[in-house]
């Protein structure tokens, strides 16, 4: 069984007052979430492949914002290494 976990990312202010963001600034951010993630559940012990992360739209005035859902087995876990700041700095190294 898989866990997921959920969170939503907002880019909010006037730049974004018509909902809509640059690819070139959006695209390497999502690459940076994404790779993260992965890493660190690599270093969880988990299988780099069966570690999914997607997005879905979520708009508000004013704002760019979407949703990322993360799914794998060890994820709990990941969540509570994310606390952790040097583990962060650590892995994008």
């Amino acid at each position: 069984m898989k866990n997921k976990s959920k969170m939503t990312v907002i880019y909010c202010g006037p730049a974004l007052s018509n909902h809509s963001m640059e690819i070139s600034d959006l695209a390497p951010a999502l690459l940076a979430f994404s790779e993260i993630i992965k890493k660190t559940g690599v270093i969880l012990g988990a299988d780099r492949e069966k570690i999914a992360v997607s997005v879905s739209g979520s708009f508000k005035s004013g704002s760019f914002g979407f949703d990322v859902e993360v799914s794998q087995k060890l994820i709990e876990q990941a969540a509570l290494f994310f606390s952790d700041k040097n583990l962060i700095e650590d892995i994008l190294k």
